[in-house]
């Protein structure tokens, strides 16, 4: 399962233990480090986790680096292979989260989620960011399928 939240979420279901099964794993995007910190040091934060921090801008403006796209994808893939929950949250569980969570579904999930697939509330940026620090790149993809035709 793959699902996007919102930080108020995030806090609750950290508080309340909900990672302590070790059967899911966190990716937290912040606006800024201190709220990044905020989160880390929450009593019951998970073991397996990417703590990120970087602005809901649609460029280069917004923070997002290839090294935290790295990261992301590493975790995730983690997770994939071991069949565990991925749980993305960001302020308002809609843009940055959702860009990450669709990208899961896109390219590293073994079985789609139909909500992720259609979502278009999704930062573009950093769903391309993803893409490019992966190598692959869904367009370009479809693209080659079409020329072979």
């Amino acid at each position: 399962m793959i699902k996007f939240i919102d930080r108020f979420t995030a806090k609750k279901l950290i508080k309340q233990g909900y990672f302590n099964d070790k059967k899911s794993v966190l990716i937290s995007i912040s606006d800024n480090e201190k709220e990044r910190d905020e989160i880390i040091t929450l009593d019951n934060s998970p073991e397996k986790a990417v703590y990120l921090a970087f602005q809901d801008i649609d460029s280069e403006d917004s923070g997002m680096t290839k090294e935290a796209c790295k990261q992301v994808i590493e975790l995730a893939q983690y997770a994939v292979d071991k069949d565990m929950d991925i749980i993305v949250h960001c302020f308002a569980g809609v843009s940055r989260s959702g860009a990450v969570a669709k990208w899961i579904n896109d390219y590293l999930a073994k079985r789609q989620e139909q909500y992720l697939t259609d979502y278009k509330g999704y930062n573009r940026y950093v769903y391309q960011m993803l893409e490019s620090a992966y190598g692959v790149s869904l367009k370009d993809y479809y693209s080659s399928i079409d020329n072979n035709q």
